[in-house]
């Protein structure tokens, strides 16, 4: 089985969203399931979700020295 991200359109009352999921496929290319829960968020547009993205790569750059400890974070349990 494979997979990759793929963005979908979610539907909403008060406006469209689009969103990056785990999407996972049969063999034979059709789509056997999807993570319920996107990746990143929702965004209003594909544009404001490719420079969310951008901003998480470069924070990833910049901060890959100074991982912090989830347990050590105020509020966690």
């Amino acid at each position: 089985m494979s997979w990759n991200y793929r963005i979908l359109q979610h539907r909403h009352p008060s406006g469209d969203t689009v969103a990056l999921h785990e999407v996972f496929y049969e063999e034979d290319g059709s789509i056997r399931t999807w993570a319920l829960e996107p990746e990143c968020g929702h965004f209003e547009s594909i544009d404001e979700l490719k420079g969310a993205l951008k901003m998480m790569l470069n924070d990833v750059r910049r901060f890959k020295d100074a991982v912090l400890e989830k347990d050590s974070l105020p509020g966690a349990a």
